[in-house]
């Protein structure tokens, strides 16, 4: 029963929620018309077209994925430091190095590719 009140409220107020947002009057400024100050809102990542935010979100992916690659990296050679002989704890390292750059060569070639998508466009 609660789950069903629950899943009630969230379906009311996903119809609602939309239009309390939109409710406002021409008369106020903004982009709607009037006089007057409106609200603007200001886009945070600062990107004027799609490019720009896709080559942003790629450099926080290079940028995130640098010190996971260090950390992976380290991992795996510890896995593989303390094997203790065990052929299958030793490709399990391995593995873990392995996949950690590959991941990282992904990015990368996602930056390119965007770089040389561009160049080839403009």
């Amino acid at each position: 029963m609660q789950k069903r009140l629950l899943f009630l409220f969230w379906i009311g107020f996903t119809i609602t929620a939309p239009g309390l947002v939109l409710a406002q009057t021409g008369g106020t400024g903004g982009p709607t018309g009037g006089t007057g100050s409106g609200v603007y809102l200001t886009d945070p990542l600062g990107s004027s077209n799609v490019t720009d935010l896709l080559n942003k979100i790629i450099d926080f992916l290079i940028l995130l994925g640098a010190p996971l690659l260090t950390i992976m990296v380290l991992v795996g050679a510890y896995q593989m430091l303390f094997s203790g002989g065990s052929q299958e704890k030793f490709l399990t390292g391995k593995k873990t190095i392995t996949y950690a750059v590959i991941g990282f060569a992904i990015i990368l070639v996602a930056k390119s590719i965007g770089l040389l998508v561009k160049n080839v466009l403009q």
